[in-house]
């Protein structure tokens, strides 16, 4: 169970995750307007404070690694890494990717980006 503080969980999001919401929004605001945009990055926060107050909340997929966890954000899928320390958001997915094979390329990447984060933080 990923340690709380005031009856939340930490979450860490990796500088991979904060590229994707960036490019979230930009996509957002270029194929859309800017009140999509706000609304894409509006949901993000929700799911993220939902997870933070509520860790059970993600799950696992038994097509992908058992370490990994998943969480439903609208038209996005958070991938995480959840630890004793928190809860590390890895990767945020468009659900109309491919996500399995997206996943597939992006899983040594997201091993290698969280591992030296994990000492870091306990």
């Amino acid at each position: 169970m990923a340690k709380k503080q005031s009856g939340v969980t930490q979450i860490h999001l990796t500088d991979r995750a904060l590229r994707d919401i960036e490019g979230i929004r930009v996509y957002s605001v270029k194929e859309f307007v800017k009140r999509v945009a706000t609304q894409c990055v509006a949901s993000l926060e929700v799911a993220l404070t939902h997870i933070s107050e509520n860790a059970e909340l993600l799950h696992g997929e038994t097509d992908f690694d058992a370490k990994f966890q998943f969480y439903s954000a609208g038209k996005h899928l958070l991938i995480c890494d959840r630890q004793p320390n928190g809860i590390f958001v890895l990767t945020v997915l468009h659900g109309s990717m491919d996500v399995p094979t997206r996943f597939a390329e992006l899983q040594p990447t997201l091993v290698a980006e969280v591992r030296p984060l994990h000492p870091k933080l306990m």
